[in-house]
């Protein structure tokens, strides 16, 4: 669970800073083998009523060695991150 717990942390982290200033994350849910992060729009309070816009999640596969879900939990952040946009 503490693997889950930091790999969660390190997302936050890296998400926040592609973030425009009028989304948030919130309602982070976990596991024992894995996360989901969602971002909401909270431009006003009719949109952050209408749910998540987006979201990031990882799961850590059983049959993968550290190693192998640690690149892919890197490579799906950094593409998630790369490809975050403003959603209006």
């Amino acid at each position: 669970m503490d693997e889950i717990m930091d790999l969660m942390e390190i997302a936050e982290e890296r998400i926040r800073q592609y973030l425009p200033e009028d989304y948030e994350m919130d309602d982070v849910s976990w596991c024992d083998t894995g996360f989901r992060i969602p971002i909401f729009c909270v431009r006003t309070i009719e949109d952050s009523m209408k749910g998540s816009v987006d979201s990031f999640s990882f799961f850590l596969d059983k049959d993968d060695t550290d190693a192998e879900n640690m690149e892919r939990f890197n490579r799906r952040l950094q593409d998630f991150c790369k490809g975050w946009r403003d959603v209006t």
